[in-house]
């Protein structure tokens, strides 16, 4: 009777003439950094890894501390969301990138001012428009965060792309 082969064992028959080239083993290693740097951006935001620690699986893991920046700085401006607590994410920026610590806090300030006078305007056509359906009074109070999110969305990705335009400063 015929021999049963695995699948592993008809697998390595089938690729064992079959080599890698350079740009493939770079693609494969750069896939593979994003992955654990994915996974180290996370721990750190969660708390589980500390700056300093962050900074050690790097050296350890690579010794072109350029390359895994340039694959954090996508995966960063993900994360980056005014409307939440950014002090970790600022931390790993100025301690990182060496982004200047007066300038996202001026990025974020720029932010709330500009949310306050956008939630200002909407609120008072909000309001307009109720007075024109019979809706006015003192117990009127319009919630523009309720109401709609086009602007907001585009004044994240305002702010989203400041602070990417102050990481690019550290380009490798």
């Amino acid at each position: 009777m015929g021999e049963i082969k695995s699948t592993i064992e008809l697998m390595m028959e089938r690729t064992k003439n079959l080599t890698m080239t350079d740009e493939e083993k770079a693609e494969l290693r750069r896939k593979e950094l994003a992955e654990k740097a994915k996974g180290w951006l996370v721990r750190y935001l969660d708390g589980i890894l500390s700056l300093e620690d962050l900074k050690a699986e790097m050296m350890q893991e690579s010794e072109d501390v350029r390359e895994l920046k340039k694959i954090l700085r996508p995966m960063i401006k993900e994360y980056l969301d005014p409307e939440r607590d950014q002090e970790r994410l600022f931390l790993l920026l100025t301690g990182l990138f060496n982004v200047d610590a007066s300038a996202l806090a001026g990025a974020l300030d720029a932010y709330r001012m500009r949310k306050k006078a956008l939630n200002e305007k909407h609120a008072g056509e909000i309001r307009v428009h109720l007075g024109e359906l019979g809706i006015k009074g003192a117990a009127v109070i319009p919630n523009p965060d309720k109401d709609r999110d086009s602007g907001d969305q585009a004044l994240k990705d305002e702010f989203k792309d400041r602070i990417a335009a102050l990481m690019d400063r550290d380009r490798p």
